[in-house]
């Protein structure tokens, strides 16, 4: 089976673990819409 190699492949593939992790946080005073109304469960 063929398989890509090119200079820099390991970099590519490891980048997602150089990118600091930050979670996503709405700000109701920047959004275009309303947020939508809370589900409960």
């Amino acid at each position: 089976m063929p398989t890509l190699d090119w200079k820099g492949k390991h970099h590519v593939y490891a980048h997602h673990l150089s990118v600091p992790y930050r979670p996503l946080v709405p700000d109701a005073s920047k959004s275009v819409r309303p947020p939508p109304p809370e589900q409960e469960f």
